[in-house]
């Protein structure tokens, strides 16, 4: 819609200019070495699909296997959540899930930013709202090395259905590193 369109420039604008604040700056360096496992963006995923109340997460490859979409029928995006994902140090899961009980994880909004440790392009969707991040192949002089992630780009047309979709496309170790994110963990490992 285009009012969604809005919000996702106004959030980008605002971080761009955020991004080159000595205390933002610093936390994004940091962000960098939170994640210390390349596939760690599947569990996170995952428990954002359950916290939003789905009942189907789904997990598939994209087309030529050169990506990864992982979508639920849980709870649609709304602007906190668009705020909520391009920020660091805000988080919506402390918000009450059913009007009763906090959601159970998710701290300072980091751990969507586990995907940016695998991938370079993360497109966001749902029957309203379609954004992406990407990172530029050159950076602006100056612009910290990760101010990308704070700053999505509103994408034309709303999402294919109404479930929430996360298209994970540019891995950055190929596209075979993505067989061993989705290979099931050992029984001992879980």
């Amino acid at each position: 819609s285009p009012w969604a369109s809005v919000v996702v420039a106004s959030i980008s604008r605002y971080y761009g200019l955020q991004a080159m604040e000595p205390a933002v700056r610093g936390f994004l360096a940091i962000l960098e070495k939170q994640f210390d496992r390349s596939d760690a963006y599947v569990w996170e995923l995952l428990q954002n699909g359950v916290d939003d109340g789905a009942q189907r997460v789904i997990v598939e490859r994209l087309p030529r296997r050169e990506g990864i979409r992982v979508c639920h029928d849980g709870r649609p995006f709304n602007p906190l959540d668009v705020l909520g994902l391009s920020s660091v140090g805000l988080s919506t899961k402390s918000l009450l899930a059913d009007g009763n009980a906090p959601r159970s994880i998710g701290f300072m909004g980091i751990g969507f930013k586990a995907v940016y440790r695998r991938f370079k392009r993360v497109t966001v969707a749902d029957g309203c709202w379609r954004f992406r991040y990407d990172e530029p192949e050159r950076r602006a002089p100056g612009e910290p090395k990760h101010a990308w992630v704070l700053q999505p780009t509103p994408l034309e047309n709303p999402g294919e259905s109404d479930w929430c979709a996360f298209d994970l496309e540019k891995p950055r170790d190929g596209p075979r590193a993505l067989d061993d994110d989705l290979r099931p963990p050992n029984v001992s490992a879980v």
